[in-house]
């Protein structure tokens, strides 16, 4: 038993390594769920024995616990399936509202678990919840977590910048997975099949008073993607070019065209 339970932890690492390996493929590649595997179903578990119950209902499980600093008793863990169902397509973290909720543009909503993200210091940042629409892209294929404890002097920024989209809130707010812990942040990413998209589809500017929140004012507003320094002349705000990526041609821009500010007014 304990050998299986073994490769049980040995293939859900393997399969996270994958998915890393994946993300530095050349561009010339496009996945497809049609060749690969994706996630079919989320739940999470906390204490002492979460991950063996995890694993006995016959979820693979992300090893690596979702809170800075938690206990053994009150750690919580992710497990998930993989091609047993139609893909999930999308995460959000939302307060616990039950079983199911309906966003804003009529998606419905499934509870992966009625079991707060940050339960290990006393549920406060809301429980994973999952679609299957297919009107949301394509299916997911793998999931990261990005941990940055304070001590650390790192930023965590909440675009990755290689593909991977940060698990948001239904507002779109990048969702800290450890919002009650001041001691750390923790980010849960997920990865899109076809995380290659060659083509720019759209461009913004965004300001903020850093760098830190200009980023995470584009991460709000859907952006995945940004050009790294600050493009204004302001000591008192921040700047960055933001935009996203698309795999398909015809909705690629296919031009792009600067003016300074006096021809703007004059306009």
């Amino acid at each position: 038993m304990k050998n299986y339970k073994w490769m049980q932890r040995l293939w859900s690492a393997l399969t996270a390594s994958a998915v890393t390996a994946g993300l530095c493929l050349p561009f010339t590649f496009t996945a497809h769920a049609e060749s690969r595997s994706y996630i079919s179903d989320i739940r999470l578990a906390a204490g002492a024995d979460a991950v063996d119950a995890l694993e006995e209902e016959g979820y693979l499980v992300m090893l690596t616990g979702l809170n800075i600093g938690a206990g053994a008793d009150t750690q919580v863990y992710l497990g998930y399936k993989i091609n047993e169902g139609d893909p999930i397509t999308n995460l959000v973290i939302s307060p616990n509202v039950g079983a199911q909720f309906t966003d804003d543009s009529g998606i419905v909503y499934d509870c992966a678990s009625e079991i707060d993200v940050d339960e290990g210091i006393g549920g406060s940042a809301g429980c994973i919840y999952y679609t299957k629409d297919r009107s949301l892209g394509a299916p997911i294929v793998g999931l990261d977590l990005l941990r940055k404890r304070e001590s650390e002097s790192d930023e965590l920024l909440p675009i990755t910048n290689d593909g991977a989209e940060i698990v948001r809130t239904p507002a779109g707010t990048p969702a800290d997975l450890d919002a009650g812990n001041a001691a750390g942040m923790i980010y849960l990413a997920q990865i899109r099949d076809g995380i290659v998209r060659p083509f720019i589809s759209e461009i913004g500017i965004v300001t903020d008073e850093d760098k830190w929140n200009a980023v995470y004012t584009a991460c709000e507003r859907g952006y995945n993607y940004f050009v790294d320094g600050d493009i204004d002349d302001s000591e008192d705000t921040y700047t960055i070019l933001v935009y996203k990526r698309t795999a398909i041609a015809d909705d690629a821009l296919t031009a792009i065209a600067a003016v300074d500010a006096s021809t703007v007014q004059l306009l």
